[in-house]
């Protein structure tokens, strides 16, 4: 079966990835982190603590409501998805699966911007 191309974990532990659908038809409240194939460098980049996430050019972004409405401004049609606060032991509950998945490689180094 071929690796995950991205996978989007929720605040009520379920997962959506680019198996079960498109990056459209994903839930969109609750999003804690989303894991996805990044450049060779780092083996798999996660997408977490935002407000906003969204699809843009094969990819997952995140950003507060300013990155939103610059994105909003220029995609059409657009693909946003909500983030929402949670407990901070479940929180890091939901990173610990993030950083584990068996659906992507080994993480093998850190983009400054990712949470740890």
């Amino acid at each position: 079966m071929p690796i995950l191309q991205w996978k989007v974990f929720y605040d009520d532990g379920t997962t959506f990835s680019d198996r079960d659908g498109s990056a459209a038809e994903a839930p969109p409240v609750g999003v804690q982190a989303i894991l996805q194939q990044a450049d060779p460098a780092i083996g798999t980049r996660i997408c977490a603590r935002f407000d906003f996430y969204w699809f843009d050019r094969g990819e997952w972004h995140g950003s507060d409501v300013f990155g939103l409405h610059d994105y909003l401004m220029r995609a059409c049609p657009s693909i946003v998805k909500f983030g929402r606060v949670m407990p901070r032991l479940a929180f890091e509950a939901v990173m610990g699966r993030v950083t584990t998945d068996p659906g992507f490689p080994e993480k093998t180094a850190w983009d400054p911007k990712e949470p740890r």
